[in-house]
């Protein structure tokens, strides 16, 4: 059976892969909505791997919106992904991929 902290970032990982209509800023938002869903009251299991607990702690710190204003109300999650270059942009994809494959096989590992 499939947690919903793993369809949530199965959910993240697909809006990452494609373009969207919008560009880009839109689909990393997307994907930070979906990881927030997820992560709403989530405590991080004892038997969660390790290193998987490090980069879901710095997805956290990634997804930090705290000092950021909306003046032009488009979300924060779009303010935040416009203000990233290449390099954020890619750490937050290559982190929402390993976490969508560890909470998939945390699901396994535990039905």
């Amino acid at each position: 059976m499939m947690s919903y902290q793993s369809e949530k970032f199965s959910v993240a990982r697909a809006c990452l892969m494609l373009p969207h209509p919008q560009g880009e800023d839109a689909s990393i938002a997307e994907a930070m909505f979906n990881i927030d869903l997820a992560l709403d009251r989530y405590e991080v299991p004892s038997d969660f791997n390790e290193d998987a607990a490090g980069q879901l702690a710095e997805l956290r710190r990634l997804m930090d919106r705290g000092g950021l204003e909306d003046s032009d109300k488009i979300g924060l999650y779009k303010v935040l992904a416009h203000t990233w270059g290449v390099d954020e942009q890619h750490r937050f994809s290559h982190l929402v991929d390993e976490l969508a494959w560890w909470f998939s096989e945390y699901d396994r590992r535990n039905a």
